[in-house]
């Protein structure tokens, strides 16, 4: 998301800069990624997917803050350290923040996670919605959750979707045929393809446990895993794929770099993410896919949309039935795909999207203004 939303900014002639961290806590640098600046900064340790700052890294962000200070800061989310720094700076320097709160916040299933939820709650309650002047929500489902959850403001609530660049994320013929070669398919398998990062919350061990009974009655069926991530998670499901004789119809790709995505999209029939929501959902469909979610209010406005099924989560048997009825119904899986290219042509277009959130920057904007002048 946040290549494809700078770079549309940019492109609108706004000053744009994306702050992040590097593959390696000592990473330290500053380059153009198209017509932005990507500034990473080193940290010191990773706590469950969020970085902290190391003392190097704080000092490189009040530098770019005092060289070049922003009118607003988009934080992702809200209660990570990083976002935390911003806030507590936003005061002093004069800008505004607003931030996003994605999906495996909700996914409460342990004791650690509990604990984590009330802490961000109490965060975003108690400090971050204070000096927040707007938080973005997918739909209207989240944003009850933002409201009813973390307390936020109705008001200080703007509902934007993801999006995908139709233009790259486009079905392409060529790419079909040079993508399925290299892999070791033939035009006429069905291939089922899941992006994204390798982790247990997406669930992919069912993906697999479904495909396994679709793949005993349908002989041109294969499994395309896109991503990396969690290696010990990686290496119990290959060790599944295996055990279940499997190891010659699913495929694990690895690492693919965004502007790669679409030709293995180009190289699947539909795409299916049993667990945790994705960003590449939008992308997918902009390919002109079929997709397969899990039951979910940050989804499901999707699937009302005639692009697809949502299954029950956690049921292989809900997921092996629509899997078997996408690959054994052609014209069905057909005219889902063509509704979903549609959708996101007609409403999920960057190019859109972005000016919805430059809409709202320009009103946060005017807030840090008009604080600056009181």
């Amino acid at each position: 998301m946040e290549y494809y939303l700078a770079r549309e900014l940019a492109q609108m002639g706004h000053d744009v800069s994306v702050i992040c961290f590097g593959m390696k806590p000592w990473s330290s640098r500053r380059f153009l990624s198209d017509s932005f600046e990507v500034h990473e900064i080193p940290y010191f340790a990773r706590i469950r997917g969020y970085h902290l700052p190391s003392p190097l890294g704080v000092i490189a962000v009040l530098r770019l803050l005092k060289k070049k200070p922003p009118h607003v800061v988009h934080c992702q989310p809200l209660f990570s350290p990083l976002s935390l720094l911003f806030t507590a700076l936003a005061g002093s320097i004069g800008f505004r923040i607003v931030g996003s709160v994605f999906t495996g916040v909700f996914q409460v299933k342990t004791e650690v996670s509990r604990v984590l939820l009330s802490i961000a709650r109490l965060v975003m309650r108690f400090y971050s919605i204070k000096r927040t002047a707007f938080v973005f929500a997918l739909n209207l489902g989240v944003a009850k959750v933002l409201n009813q959850l973390f307390g936020v403001p109705s008001n200080r609530i703007a509902v934007i979707p993801l999006a995908a660049d139709s233009t790259l994320f486009a079905p392409n013929p060529s790419a079909r045929r040079a993508v399925r070669t290299n892999l070791g398919f033939s035009e006429e398998d069905i291939v089922i393809v899941y992006t994204g990062r390798i982790s247990r919350s997406k669930k992919i061990h069912l993906l697999i446990a479904a495909f396994a009974q679709v793949a005993k009655h349908n002989r041109h069926t294969e499994l395309l895993i896109v991503g990396s991530g969690d290696v010990s998670y990686e290496t119990e499901l290959r060790d599944m794929c295996r055990s279940m004789n499997l190891s010659d119809r699913v495929v694990f790709a690895g690492s693919v770099h965004r502007k790669n995505l679409p030709q293995y999209f180009a190289a699947s029939d539909m795409a299916v993410w049993p667990g945790a929501p994705s960003v590449s959902i939008i992308e997918a469909a902009a390919m002109g896919l079929p997709v397969i979610l899990e039951h979910s209010q940050l989804t499901n406005h999707l699937i009302t949309a005639g692009i697809g099924y949502s299954v029950e989560p956690n049921n292989v048997s809900d997921l092996t039935g629509r899997l078997e009825q996408l690959v054994i119904d052609d014209q069905v899986r057909l005219e889902m795909g063509a509704n979903a290219r549609k959708m996101v042509v007609a409403r999920y277009e960057w190019s859109k999207v972005a000016r919805k959130y430059q809409e709202v920057y320009l009103k946060a904007s005017k807030q840090a203004l008009v604080h600056t002048q009181d």
